[in-house]
């Protein structure tokens, strides 16, 4: 028999874990999570942003030529701005339109598409008064991402998403977390590690995804 006796509750749902509070040592460190994830994402993953607190953006891949890659990327650089314009708006079926259009969308088990609206979904647990309102909860927002989702992608990626939409993330998410709130630079790159280590790309998807909702908080928006 094991005995369970002093064992400790975990609680997956990461809105228990959400940053709620502003200050210069936060903004400091979502600027040090920007800066790791750009500096160690793999190149073909969707980690391609602007400037700190400038609008999150894709490169639209190689110049000249339509390969896939450069088509994959415009199609994701499509959805994500769409989704992420009908987020500042509460509209729910932009909202969905731009979820639909990113699940199972690009390459790995688990698509890049549905890699980054699952970061994104931790990140409106984060910051559910960044990402929406105005009637409109976070809440309310993953499971119209999910529902707009579920039925585009394979089994396995359906399941994480579902399990995010609930607001249920693994550990690695909840040290991050930790780490954006009270840690120093190193814990923050370790974290980020972490997190970064999920896959060929997919924890680099999902951060992108992460940072495009934390980042309208370095642009005040």
């Amino acid at each position: 028999m094991v005995s369970l006796a002093g064992a400790e509750v975990w609680e997956p749902r990461l809105e228990q874990a959400g940053l709620g509070a502003d200050g210069p040592g936060l903004e400091a460190n979502l600027a040090i999570l920007h800066d790791h994830l750009r500096a160690q994402a793999p190149g073909e993953s969707l980690a391609c942003f602007g400037g700190y607190g400038n609008p999150f953006y894709l490169v639209a891949g190689p110049a000249g030529g339509r390969s896939v890659e450069s088509t994959y990327r415009e199609v994701a650089r499509r959805a994500i701005e769409g989704l992420l314009a009908a987020l500042r708006v509460r509209d729910r079926q932009g909202i969905a339109a731009g979820a639909a259009a990113l699940a199972g969308l690009g390459p790995g088990l688990t698509p890049a598409g549905d890699d980054f609206l699952l970061g994104l979904m931790a990140g409106l647990r984060t910051w559910p008064q960044l990402g929406v309102g105005g009637g409109l909860s976070a809440e309310e927002a993953c499971q119209a991402i999910y529902g707009a989702a579920a039925g585009r992608t394979n089994l396995f990626s359906r399941a994480l998403l579902r399990s995010a939409s609930e607001g249920l993330f693994g550990e690695a998410w909840h040290d991050l977390l930790a780490a954006l709130r009270q840690g120093g630079a190193d814990a923050v790159r370790g974290a980020a590690d972490r997190v970064l280590s999920f896959g060929a790309t997919s924890g680099a998807d999902a951060l992108s995804g992460f940072l495009a909702v934390s980042l309208k908080k370095g642009a005040g928006t």
